[in-house]
């Protein structure tokens, strides 16, 4: 429950920032504003680009994952579960043989 409540005011406060921030950046690229974001795009398209032709996964990397985080990455082998051990069995006590009372 307190996992929807915060993606629920997570979402309210985001809104609000972009009513708040949005006339002033509007305001500021009068004019420019589709040159602004193609420039942006474009940016981000580079980067996405060289990582994936250099990125840790990439034929060629450039960088790699840290050791520690091997064990993160999503194409990872998935750990074998356990199989449970069964559980120990203690004999069954034998039957008195009839007519004789322990």
């Amino acid at each position: 429950m307190t996992d929807n409540v915060t993606l629920i005011l997570s979402a309210i406060m985001m809104v609000t920032m972009v009513f708040l921030i949005a006339p002033g950046v509007f305001a500021v690229n009068r004019g420019h504003i589709l040159h602004n974001i193609a420039l942006w795009l474009a940016i981000f398209l580079a980067l996405g680009l060289f990582y994936h032709n250099f990125g840790p996964e990439s034929p060629h990397p450039l960088f790699k994952i840290p050791e520690a985080m091997t064990g993160l990455r999503h194409n990872a082998p998935a750990p074998t579960p356990q199989a449970p051990t069964p559980e120990p069995t203690t004999p069954a006590p034998a039957p008195a043989p009839e007519g004789k009372s322990l």
